[in-house]
């Protein structure tokens, strides 16, 4: 039986040659992007590029397979932010940073079978030494003749550094096969500039053990006994709760601590709270400072200053009353520390032999707890500069799980386009997440994909989440106690995330994003202010708490059946007209404009000229819900906007993505008998003129079903819309007569075996490939050709007819 090495070659190589066969691309380049897109979604590397080339530079030969490139934002000022004023927010991110860059060079041996061997030193060096000649003549204002990548590379390099902005160059080597590591450099220079160059190595056995890992995050183990690290020394005390855990308290060398910033770079972060880091706030200023050589004395008085790290670890070893090794170490509070001692070494220049910091280590099992326990301890020990009450959240189980629902899930505008929520959980998210993208056309391309109207963060989610809850007084209370609330359940116990809740959420969410907008400004030509002081005349700046109130009012009169999913699947207007810089009105704003004027005409009845502070009480919300008239007229236009209660209850229990579910419910409805019902649809759209405007999307969905093209769900989910109409009306779809479209497929097997749990499903189809050894190869390939359509469907939202045929010829 093949080992798991060999089993991920092979995997690798076919899929390399499926690439190769569908993309017009050289097989090496489809070998280097299977390699390295997959530590792209793990994040060990951002945005891969395959830039092949080589050539001659002083008699010696160059030679490069692509590079990665990283951005990040460095803060310029001081600028200190009222966490509850998020007017400042914005302005705050966009102006008053510098952008950094961070390439990684890639350059390595792929082999030409798939056979697991092991690489030979030789070749390694030689992938080194071909690497520095490049950077070299790159450095030298030696420009490859060829417009290609490695040239544009090249001019990418030599610009940042020009500017100041080379935050990182470094070289990794990689190979599909096995990297021995003994003797190996982890440095080498660059001659003509004197930069020093890290080298990381990335074998198939570290690939392979990661894409088999369940966090799919690599550990931080560091051994002090090896040459790297052998020469410092790191005394302890220790506290052990027995059957709990074990507690560290620890002096490192601030030499160490920049010596592993420097290797691992913002990972060793990974459960702190910050997303920037920056060598400027005051806080980090005065580290400096301290450190600094103009500093006289003070150096050494850096322990006494500073109020060290908490980190977090999985194991500690002793010798001889040192820490000597550390599994799985993180920081969770203390980043800015560590970034800014490292920013003096490097970029200062300043000595740290006499730096020395205090590192709590708190020696943790992972298990449902872990997340819980990180919070809590950085939460308690970050006082060293300003962070949100939000930013001591970021990695709660249910933040971190809407992120992976927002990142996997696009919604299909009308004209078949995917766009994308983003959920910003940690504060600037959003601008990283752009800047990583690439830059010029590919930055514009995720912009358009990701637009940053329809962005939301922390605060954002808990303000919906107690409207809903139809606690509005709670949610116009500051921006961050509010959220701190919503987070420790104070007022209501906040509800396990799954896609339906999700759905709900967002779509409030864009109603209230609609409702602020239409509020409008003092001096709003487009969106002129409705929240007018009826004593004064002019413009009452509550428009926010106008708003909360207005959308919880609306949430209570339609009894929570306003159609959230719908608003959420770009329905109505109403996402567009929030997304537009222009003037567009969705279907609802006649009566959100008609239930503002009225929400804010009974707060200015309450609160008076202290009405923004009054809509903080609970007396307030209740003035206003007991005291506001909603006329039938009203009541009757918001009619065609509401779901049933049969409806609104399907979607708050059903737990499994009822997306995926419809679908495949849809289409197998549609199909069923030998296509005998959507033939009978369109035989009805087609003779019966009340029904004409559904003929055309019929016919269109025939030709798709006809010429094995894709069944777009949105196309899908409105003709089962036509199809429970007529049933409603007394259609009858029942024939003994088959359909000749096509033959019987047992779709709702489909979305119950292998959609519903797909991974699940993946995983007992991959070990079903070693059941047989004679079949492997024959197995191998239709988990590979399962495994496309799955990823197909997520991508494309849809399948074609020969997809469903080749899922239900494997589960049959």
């Amino acid at each position: 039986m093949p080992t798991a090495l060999e089993v991920t070659k092979k995997f690798l190589y076919s899929d390399a040659f499926n690439r190769y066969d569908n993309d017009d691309i050289p097989i090496e380049d489809c070998k280097f992007l299977n390699f390295t897109e997959f530590l792209d979604e793990i994040d060990v590397f951002k945005n891969p590029t395959a830039a092949r080339s080589n050539g001659l530079y002083k008699n010696g030969k160059w030679s490069l397979l692509g590079y990665s490139v990283n951005t990040f934002r460095e803060e310029n000022d001081d600028l200190e932010i009222d966490e509850d004023d998020e007017s400042n927010t914005t302005n705050h991110f966009e102006n008053s940073f510098t952008v950094k860059w961070e390439y990684t060079i890639f350059n390595g041996v792929f082999s030409e079978d798939n056979q697991v061997k092991k690489t030979p030193k030789l070749k390694i060096e030689k992938c080194i030494n071909e690497t520095v000649r490049f950077l070299e003549k790159t450095f030298s204002n030696d420009f490859i003749n060829d417009v290609n990548e490695a040239r544009e590379l090249q001019q990418q390099i030599l610009k940042q550094e020009n500017e100041n902005n080379l935050n990182l160059l470094e070289i990794c080597i990689i190979s599909d096969n096995i990297i021995e590591l003994d003797k190996l450099p982890e440095k080498v220079k660059i001659k003509n500039i004197g930069l020093e160059c890290r080298i990381k190595y990335w074998d198939l056995k570290r690939w392979n053990d990661l894409k088999r890992s369940k966090s799919k995050r690599e550990s931080i183990n560091i051994d002090l006994k090896t040459e790297a690290y052998s020469h410092y020394s790191v005394p302890y005390v220790k506290k052990e709760i027995l059957g709990k855990m074990n507690y560290y308290l620890s002096i490192f060398p601030g030499d160490l601590i920049a010596d592993l910033y420097e290797t691992y770079n913002t990972s060793l972060l990974e459960n702190n709270v910050r997303v920037f880091l920056s060598a400027t706030r005051k806080a980090n200023k005065a580290i400096r400072q301290t450190i600094g050589a103009n500093s006289g004395d003070d150096a050494h008085k850096f322990f006494s200053y500073n109020n060290g790290i908490s980190a977090t670890a999985e194991v500690i070893e002793i010798e001889n009353d040192k820490i000597v090794k550390i599994k799985d170490f993180q920081i969770v509070n203390g980043g800015q520390t560590t970034a800014t001692i490292h920013y003096s070494r490097r970029k200062d220049n300043y000595l740290l032999d006499d730096v020395f910091v205090a590192v709590k280590i708190t020696e943790l099992k992972k298990n449902k707890e872990y997340s819980s326990i990180v919070n809590k301890i950085s939460q308690a020990a970050n006082t060293q500069s300003a962070v949100s009450e939000s930013d001591f959240f970021a990695n709660d189980k249910m933040l971190v799980e809407i992120e992976k629902i927002s990142a996997k899930n696009p919604i299909q505008t009308v004209d078949e386009r995917n766009i994308f929520y983003f959920f910003e959980r940690m504060k600037g998210q959003f601008n990283v997440s752009k800047l990583t993208s690439g830059t010029g056309k590919t930055q514009q391309r995720w912009l358009e994909t990701h637009p940053k109207s329809l962005m939301f963060d922390k605060i954002d989610l808990a303000r919906w989440a107690n409207i809903m809850e139809e606690l509005p007084h709670i949610a116009a209370t500051g921006a961050q106690k509010q959220f701190k609330d919503y987070m420790n359940n104070k007022h209501f116990q906040r509800e396990e995330i799954n896609f339906n809740n999700y759905k709900n959420l967002i779509g409030l969410g864009l109603l209230f994003k609609r409702i602020k907008k239409l509020c409008g400004t003092s001096t709003g030509k487009v969106y002129p202010s409705l929240t007018i002081d009826p004593i004064t005349k002019t413009h009452a700046p509550v428009a926010m708490s106008t708003a909360i109130y207005t959308t919880a009012i609306i949430h209570k009169i339609t009894s929570g059946q306003l159609d959230y999913w719908g608003i959420y699947n770009y329905k109505y207007l109403l996402a567009k007209a929030i997304n537009s810089k222009d003037r567009i009105n969705s279907d609802l704003d006649s009566i959100l404009e008609k239930l503002i004027k009225l929400t804010w005409n009974q707060i200015a009845k309450f609160g008076g000229a202290a009405a923004q502070e009054k809509t903080k009480t609970l007396e307030c919300w209740n003035f206003v819900k007991s005291n506001i008239l909603i006329s039938t007229e009203i009541k009757n236009e918001l009619k065609p906007f509401l779901i049933s209660q049969e409806e609104k209850v399907k979607r708050s229990s059903f737990i499994e993505n009822s997306e995926d579910f419809d679908y495949f419910n849809g289409i197998s409805i549609l199909l069923s008998n030998g296509g005998s019902v959507i033939q009978k649809l369109h035989n009805i759209a087609n003779t019966n003129e009340e029904f004409k405007i559904e003929k055309k999307t019929i016919e269109n969905f025939l030709k798709k079903i006809e010429k094995n093209h894709l069944l777009p769900m949105k196309r899908a989910e409105e003709i089962i819309v036509f199809y429970k109409r007529l049933i409603e009306k007394g259609f009858r779809f029942e024939s003994k007569d088959k359909g000749n479209l096509i033959e019987e497929l047992i779709l709702n097997n489909i979305y119950n075996n292998v959609f519903k749990n797909k991974d699940l499903y993946l995983e007992k189809l991959y070990e079903s490939c070693f059941e047989d050894e004679l079949l492997f190869d024959e197995n191998e390939k239709k988990y590979e050709k399962v495994q496309d359509i799955i990823e197909k469907y997520y991508r494309e939202y849809g399948l074609s007819i020969n997809d469903l045929k080749t899922l239900y010829s494997v589960l049959n």
